[in-house]
């Protein structure tokens, strides 16, 4: 039996600051393999253990460190702290977009913002 497989693009992301400066972020397998490096994580589904800026600060590090590899974990926190929740979600939900599929990736994303909105309180 023959099969077929499609073959996605993978994502790729400007992160675009107001003094003009851009941040390329590419999430593909070598970002997975960086992220799991830096997140400690080797089950996706456990992401919601993380907290929500850390949680993008490695998933920035890990798509930026991709196309610039004198980009650092640290670097990347300070963009967190600069984002407004909103970009951090989108970020988020942009990178486990592409690392799951099907009802995972919905359950996913639906705990990530469910402990989101818990974290605000």
């Amino acid at each position: 039996m023959k099969k077929k497989i499609t073959v996605k693009p993978i994502t790729e992301l400007e992160l675009c600051f107001e003094d003009g400066k851009i941040i390329e972020l590419v999430f593909n397998m070598e970002a997975l393999m960086r992220f799991t490096e830096v997140g400690e994580i080797t089950d996706i589904s456990k992401l919601t253990k993380t907290s929500l800026p850390e949680l993008c600060s490695k998933i920035i590090y890990a798509g930026a460190i991709v196309k610039d590899d004198s980009f650092t974990l640290d670097e990347a926190r300070k963009i967190v702290s600069n984002l407004d929740a909103g970009t951090v979600t989108e970020i988020i939900q942009e990178f486990t977009g592409n690392m799951d599929t099907g009802e995972n990736k919905a359950e996913l994303q639906k705990n990530l913002m469910r402990e989101f909105l818990l974290n605000m309180k």
